[in-house]
């Protein structure tokens, strides 16, 4: 994560449950979810359990998460919407 936080990426999104090893899911994980940690220290956003419909595999677009408003939240969920690049 620092390497991909170092390069300027702002959101990390996955179709996986967690952008961390699953081994560091567990509950005696030391240190735990350590991607996590360098989201919230270096300030960049994680988008998981996203499901890419089939129609937008190979294609490019632009991706737009629309945040749920939770008062005093540290997540939550999103509208995702991809923008087609028509070129």
């Amino acid at each position: 994560m620092n390497f991909l936080a170092d390069a300027g990426v702002a959101n990390v999104g996955t179709e996986a449950f967690s952008i961390d090893n699953p081994a560091a899911t567990l509950p005696d994980a030391d240190p735990p979810y350590p991607a996590h940690q360098v989201c919230r220290d270096r300030k960049v956003l994680n988008t998981e359990n996203l499901i890419i419909p089939q129609e937008l595999v190979g294609r490019r677009f632009t991706y737009i998460g629309f945040p749920i408003k939770i008062v005093g939240g540290t997540g939550g969920w999103i509208r995702a919407v991809a923008v087609l690049d028509e070129r």
